[in-house]
């Protein structure tokens, strides 16, 4: 099955191993079991500042967004490498606890 960009999104986020598609007995395994719902997932971004949010709705195709590449979205944000870096691992940080907290 192809993860879409919420789904690659929680696995990152939570630390989950995944690759490109999962399994159906990846699927069954209870590492997997991590159910994010809809309104969990959204509560999570809102969390988020603005940048933040934008990096990861770029980087994941979020909100039927196009996924883009790093200079893409640097060039879109005006932002340097070191902000990008800085608010994705802040972002990703911030909705592992938020996560994790609720499961």
């Amino acid at each position: 099955l192809p993860l879409t960009g919420n789904q690659k999104l929680v696995y990152l986020a939570l630390g989950l191993p995944y690759g490109e598609f999962v399994t159906k007995e990846e699927l069954l395994d209870e590492i997997y079991s991590c159910e994010i719902s809809d309104q969990a997932f959204k509560a999570g971004l809102d969390l988020l500042t603005d940048l933040e949010r934008n990096i990861l709705v770029y980087r994941f195709g979020l909100n039927n967004e196009k996924m883009l590449s790093v200079t893409d979205i640097q060039n879109n944000l005006n932002i340097n490498w070191k902000e990008l870096d800085a608010n994705t691992r802040s972002g990703m940080k911030k909705l592992q606890e938020y996560w994790w907290s609720i499961i």
